[in-house]
């Protein structure tokens, strides 16, 4: 952040973006935010009664995610700020496909929780086409990450989860609330767009899942970031 003085050399308050010191668009300087999903800003949400017809990114970028189908959208509580998908509804959301694909690296978070079988094989979070996607989910009761070739974390849980991911080929790195878990190679493939709660083609792999919180990053952000936007998403979330 640039601090500017008044004329009289005193510091002038910051304006912060996102209106909060702590959040996705304050707390790293390394890149932008490329795209952020709140559950907790009901009015980025756009209803029909309770399913979601849109949800609105606040990075700035406008990548929204959306479904144009009643039947197949997810379900919103603002109270709890939970979006929750069910695999028998076949629902997700979608964005358009980005200008450009962002290519590795790529650090993205997600807070969400398994409602349904832990040895399920669904995706929770990827990009639109099969060379176009940062992915994460879980399969055979372990979560995992893939971009191109499959790493997986540790043991699945029914709890709310902090999971953070760095997209960076041979190098990348899965940490689950904070804690690294696992490291390896989990290829090169950038992210072109965001399906959340299903397979990038919308026809498979949908999730049982409640999803808070989403955002992302084009590069590697510092440890210290990553500790701040997992102290931030704690703090919002209470995950442990």
């Amino acid at each position: 952040m640039v601090h500017h003085l008044d004329p009289y050399g005193f510091m002038i308050p910051e304006i912060f973006p996102s209106g909060e010191a702590d959040s996705p668009l304050n707390l790293v300087d390394s890149c932008d935010c490329e795209f952020w999903f709140d559950g907790l800003d009901a009015i980025t949400f756009t209803l029909n009664g309770n399913k979601v017809i849109q949800w609105d990114d606040k990075s700035g970028f406008g990548r929204n995610v959306l479904n144009g189908v009643d039947a197949t959208r997810p379900t919103y509580d603002p109270v709890t700020g939970r979006v929750t998908f069910v695999t028998a509804n076949s629902t997700f959301l979608q964005s358009a496909a980005f200008g450009a694909a962002l290519t590795q690296p790529n650090t993205i978070f997600i807070v969400y929780k398994i409602t349904g079988a832990l040895a399920d094989a669904e995706i929770v979070f990827t990009g639109l086409a099969a060379n176009g996607r940062n992915q994460f989910g879980y399969s055979g009761s372990f979560f995992n990450m893939r971009a191109g070739i499959s790493i997986n974390n540790g043991a699945t849980d029914a709890n709310d989860n902090i999971h953070t991911v760095e997209f960076n080929g041979a190098n990348s790195n899965y940490w689950l609330n904070g804690v690294l878990s696992i490291s390896g190679n989990a290829g090169a493939d950038p992210l072109d767009g965001s399906t959340i709660g299903a397979n990038r083609t919308v026809a498979s792999n949908f999730a049982d899942c409640q999803i808070m919180e989403v955002f992302g990053y084009n590069c590697l952000i510092t440890a210290e970031e990553r500790n701040a936007l997992t102290a931030y998403l704690n703090a919002k979330w209470g995950v442990y």
